[in-house]
């Protein structure tokens, strides 16, 4: 809500699923993502899968012509700046932080019961069904959807700086259990920034983003399980 005309979706349940992004709209040629830029290096959506947000400093959307065109052709959908965090106070400090949630199915698709269903078919083949009022009735939705699928994150950072050096380490967890049994999502990051003073006119330093993901998904079930015969 705090940038008109960006919107930002997410097209899968899948735990992790990467979102679609659109800034400036649709066009009809080239990609329609917008770029992103992360600490001064250029990348595309995706690249924000290597970050924790909690390493995040802030983030700076452009959109307008004027701004996006020192970028060229590739900010034609417009661009994400994310800053990360850097150490820049003379003390040293640690911060930690642990959420935990569940999440569960909100709202099932409304589907046909044993007898409706088999109405339903004795109109298409008349005949196929003779005792309606005796058959199974099964919403499949029921059995592959699970309650109260564990999200957890949990975060560690240390920063600090001298007179000539700076530090930053960010090291994080996040787990999402689906929805659907064997379906997950666990990510380790870690993330360095530093910067040493070797003169007033020359500094140098290290920024690594890592990540590790684990990913299971179970394409196809839910469209199955609503095409299933009750």
């Amino acid at each position: 809500g705090k940038v008109s005309g960006l919107s930002v979706l997410t097209t899968s349940g899948d735990p992790g699923a990467t979102p679609v992004v659109r800034l400036r709209g649709i066009t009809t040629l080239n990609d329609n993502n917008p770029i992103v830029v992360i600490d001064g290096v250029i990348s595309d959506v995706g690249a924000m899968n290597l970050l924790n947000a909690n390493d995040i400093e802030s983030v700076e959307v452009l959109k307008d012509a004027s701004s996006t065109a020192i970028y060229g052709s590739r900010g034609a959908a417009g661009v994400i700046i994310v800053t990360t965090k850097r150490g820049s106070s003379l003390e040293n400090s640690i911060a930690v932080s642990l959420d935990q949630s569940f999440e569960s199915v909100a709202n099932q698709v409304g589907v046909m019961n044993g007898r409706e269903f088999a109405t339903y078919i004795n109109e298409i083949t008349p005949g196929s069904f003779n005792n309606i009022d005796i058959l199974p009735d099964t919403d499949w939705q029921d059995l592959i959807f699970q309650d109260f699928a564990p999200i957890t994150n949990a975060n560690l950072s240390a920063s600090g700086a001298t007179d000539q050096a700076r530090y930053y380490l960010g090291l994080g967890y996040f787990g999402q259990g689906g929805i659907i049994p064997k379906s997950g999502l666990d990510r380790l990051t870690a993330k360095i920034n530093s910067g040493y003073d070797l003169t007033k006119n020359v500094r140098f330093g290290l920024d690594l983003s890592i990540a590790l993901t684990d990913k299971d998904n179970t394409p196809g079930v839910v469209n199955t399980a609503l095409r299933a015969w009750p």
